[in-house]
């Protein structure tokens, strides 16, 4: 006999949850899950497998819960999955009241502008990398069109490459400096970035 376990309560005819438990607790035959799905009433319980150590019944919840796909998988009451440090709600969507209650939450909340800024930044440099990315893996090995290539063209027309000695860029010459930057190209830069 060992201390700890993996269960899977279940309705009969219904869905069911999959957890891991401590024999320690007391009343446990009563236990059937930690679950916060109001309409899910398990009759049944039964053990999947016994342990010596609660990590080796954690572990066996991580696996079934991978398996099972628990926190998407309809047949199941589990609102999340397993893992090594905290539980994964990856794939899962709020109800419209939790929607409404967390939209409540953060309403007349106020962030200091060092907060903001801080945020703004975080996010702007995030996702321009990842748009980034996105966008050269799309337009990898596609043709252009002649009205692009026409396009492209116009808009870099008249520029002269400007340089701060780490980074060139094109530059519109009508336009002034920015700081710190003198025309010509860096040395052992040949592309110009930006």
């Amino acid at each position: 006999m060992g201390n700890a376990y993996t269960y899977y309560s279940y309705e009969e005819y219904g869905r069911g949850y999959i957890g891991a438990r401590s024999k320690s607790c007391i009343g446990d035959d009563e236990y059937k899950g930690s679950y916060k799905d109001k309409t899910f009433n398990p009759t049944h319980k039964i053990i999947l497998n016994e342990y010596e150590t609660m990590e080796e019944a954690l572990a066996d919840e991580i696996l079934l819960h991978a398996y099972y796909d628990v926190a998407i998988n309809p047949h199941f009451a589990n609102r999340a999955k397993a893992s090594t440090v905290k539980f994964s709600i990856a794939g899962t969507k709020d109800s419209p009241e939790t929607v409404e209650r967390k939209r409540q939450s953060h309403l007349g909340m106020i962030h200091s502008e060092e907060w903001r800024n801080n945020q703004s930044r975080g996010w702007t440099e995030a996702h321009r990398k990842r748009k980034g990315e996105q966008v050269r893996r799309s337009l990898t090995g596609r043709k252009k069109s002649d009205e692009h290539k026409a396009a492209l063209s116009k808009s870099t027309s008249g520029r002269k490459y400007i340089t701060d000695d780490k980074t060139t860029k094109a530059h519109n010459p009508s336009l002034p400096l920015p700081p710190g930057f003198r025309w010509g190209r860096a040395k052992g830069i040949t592309k110009p970035k930006g």
